[in-house]
């Protein structure tokens, strides 16, 4: 009887410290996958299509910032978000379309850099890499980036310069379309300016792309994609 006791009062304390040491945190993220459950709109499937169904055919900006914003957290987190989204080119377009016309206003600056973390997002998986240049100019588009980040947003300039990086490292006719005389004389300007400026973490990175786009592309991706495992 007295080991029954002694039984039932160690089971109670130790639930009792099990329920106490939950941290609040837990408790949330319990209760957002609970939500989620009951919530299908809210899975990252369904925001990644709703999201690319806003891109292709809304005309608000206020709607597509708020699907590129939906995008940069669903392609972050699922392989198969990266998938969807470049295999369907009419919202890749709507992107590239938005930063060609995007100023050097705040609101402008804040729309690019999560433009630029979705095609970063996406540019992690080789197959889908040629996806990304597909778009009409698209290199020159992300080219021009740098101009526009040159003097501003230090993280969105180094996210354009790795990104161009990452695909001319890997597409030798995107290398090509990057390295034509007319990019390599504004880029020297670019580098220039940033030297005088001081701004040396800039500087270093557009100083890493230059010595890749002097140097004749080698590697070879076929242009198509494969199923992204994972």
């Amino acid at each position: 009887m007295f080991k029954a006791i002694i039984y039932i009062q160690a089971w109670f304390r130790g639930n009792r410290a099990r329920r106490l040491s939950i941290s609040a945190p837990i408790i949330a993220i319990r209760g957002r996958l609970a939500r989620l459950k009951n919530k299908p709109a809210e899975r990252i499937g369904n925001r990644t299509r709703a999201a690319l169904h806003i891109l292709r055919t809304s005309k608000s900006l206020a709607e597509m910032t708020r699907a590129i914003v939906s995008l940069e957290t669903s392609t972050r987190l699922s392989p198969k978000c990266c998938e969807r989204f470049a295999i369907d080119q009419a919202p890749l377009a709507c992107l590239f379309k938005l930063m060609r016309s995007c100023n050097r206003s705040k609101p402008h600056l804040e729309l690019l850099s999560y433009i630029l973390r979705v095609l970063t997002n996406v540019a992690a998986y080789n197959a889908l890499l040629p996806r990304l240049i597909v778009p009409p100019n698209a290199m020159l588009s992300l080219l021009e980036l740098i101009q526009l980040f040159r003097d501003k947003e230090k993280v969105s300039f180094l996210l354009t310069v790795r990104l161009i990086r990452r695909i001319i490292s890997q597409l030798p006719h995107a290398h090509r379309q990057a390295a034509t005389a007319d990019n390599l004389k504004r880029l020297t300007q670019i580098q220039s300016f940033l030297h005088l400026r001081k701004q040396k973490i800039q500087a270093n990175a557009l100083d890493a792309l230059l010595r890749i786009l002097s140097i004749s592309p080698t590697t070879t991706i076929a242009p198509t994609v494969s199923v992204v495992r994972g």
